[in-house]
This record gives structure tokens, C-alpha cells and sequence, in this order.
């Protein structure tokens, strides 16, 4: 059998398994899928790792502009405003 091909998640795919996580852990999601961390990197990490950026010079970049892409495409498709994809109602 020969390696099988990735499967690649669409964006909405990616919030969707984002907004699915526990709080706590859906900052993993996004490094996963926008800062191109394999599983065992992102579960590596530890809060001061994340400082490091200086080890993927053009992650930066690429991050902000797909994490960018994404929340326009979902303020422009109506799924959330903007105060609801800074903030969570703790009520």
C-alpha cells in the first residue's frame, strides 16, 4: 500500500473543529491548521514556545493572512459579527 494522500480541511471546516474544542485547547487547532505545526509540535508547545517565530520567519505572514481570510469570510457570510469573534458570552 502506498502513502495516502493528506486530506486538507476547508477553513469553515477548521472553525468548525475549532468552535467544537474545549476553550482551553482551541488554540492548537489554529496552529495546526493555519501555522503548519504538525499534532506532536502543537501538543509539544508550551507558552513560551510560542514566542519563538523566529524559527518560521514567513509563518507570521501566512498566519495572519489566512486567520484574516477566514474571519472576513465568516463576517461577510453572516455566521458572526465581530464583537463574537473577539469575545465568548460567558452568561
Amino acid at each position: 500500500m502506498g502513502k495516502q494522500k493528506p486530506y486538507v480541511a476547508t477553513p469553515q471546516q477548521v472553525w468548525a473543529i475549532h468552535d467544537a474544542f474545549p476553550e482551553h485547547l482551541r488554540v492548537a487547532v489554529l496552529l495546526g491548521a493555519f501555522a503548519d505545526l504538525r499534532v506532536a509540535e502543537v501538543s509539544a508547545l508550551e507558552v513560551a514556545d510560542v514566542t519563538y517565530g523566529h524559527l518560521w520567519p514567513d509563518a507570521d505572514e501566512s498566519t495572519r493572512t489566512a486567520i484574516g481570510e477566514v474571519v472576513a469570510e465568516r463576517m461577510d457570510s453572516g455566521t458572526a459579527t465581530a464583537d463574537e469573534l473577539r469575545t465568548e458570552d460567558r452568561g
